[in-house]
């Protein structure tokens, strides 16, 4: 067990900066004993919980990044770093592609996907590792696969919807993103380009006991499918039900989507749509 594992030996914080570092991952991961030298994303530490550590950092005025925290995941090393001003001409950068993961797993991947079709790797948070391994180890109970539904209110045009859904996955890297496992680390794998995974089903002719059905009867099937985690991690399926009205599904799993995702992706989408419709001009991307 990796975790066990990062912990097995307790070392006591030295230095101020261990110390104040100590109460910050306590907070931040509610645990009671940390050592300077566990590793934060072995004991429950992720990309999302550390955004806020960082915050929270800042406020004692301790400064560093995400990506020097993916570098120096233990306090030790840490506060070494802070210490010694190491982090301070590079503070404010930018997380540059493929800095995240080894010279390594970078020719690794480059090898099965090509060079020229990826725009970056970086490796899964101890948190998406669980999902994954539970997923793979029971893949009957799909778990954590989710299956949302939106009825909507729109004029139904399906070029201008495939459109808008384009704009989107070339402005949302997650929606080009695919699950690794295969290496020695799991990793996400970020393509340049992306078809999506849509399905349109017209249900216009049938009348709304037969409408009633048809939904039912993909909702139980689309519950059965396996989510495939190495391709793209969100099906759409569009059930058009009449001239301006349509029942939207999306599935995906919940390793890289949530419900605020969802809803902030949905919300996107429909304005897209309409900025299409009405031949103005789209939100900068």
């Amino acid at each position: 067990d990796e975790s066990a594992l990062a912990r097995s030996k307790y070392v006591a914080a030295a230095t101020a900066s261990e110390k104040i570092l100590v109460q910050l991952w306590q907070g931040n991961l509610g645990l009671e004993t940390i050592g300077v030298e566990d590793n934060y994303f072995a004991i429950g530490g992720d990309s999302i919980r550390s955004i806020s550590l960082v915050a929270e950092a800042k406020k004692h005025d301790i400064v560093f990044s995400v990506k020097e925290l993916f570098s120096h995941p233990t306090i030790k090393e840490l506060a070494g770093q802070i210490d010694t001003g190491a982090f301070d001409q590079a503070i404010t950068e930018d997380i540059e592609n493929f800095s995240l993961i080894s010279e390594k797993e970078k020719q690794l991947v480059i090898a099965v996907y090509g060079e020229d079709e990826l725009d970056d790797v970086y490796p899964m948070s101890m948190l998406q590792q669980g999902m994954i391994f539970h997923s793979l180890q029971q893949p009957q109970l799909r778990i954590y696969q989710d299956i949302v539904l939106h009825q909507l209110n729109c004029e139904w045009n399906e070029h201008l919807f495939l459109q808008s859904l384009d704009v989107l996955i070339k402005k949302h890297s997650i929606l080009r993103t695919i699950f690794r496992v295969d290496d020695a680390r799991a990793l996400l794998v970020v393509l340049k380009n992306c078809k999506p995974s849509i399905n349109i089903v017209d249900l216009r002719s049938l009348d709304e006991n037969d409408r009633q059905a048809a939904v039912t009867e993909w909702y139980q099937n689309e519950h059965k499918r396996e989510l495939d985690l190495t391709s793209v991690l969100c099906h759409i399926t569009v059930n058009v039900l009449k001239d301006d009205e349509i029942l939207l599904g999306m599935s995906f799993h919940h390793a890289m989507w949530d419900g605020w995702s969802n809803a902030s992706f949905v919300n996107e989408l429909l304005v897209t749509f309409g900025h299409l419709q009405n031949h103005s001009p789209l939100p900068e991307m």
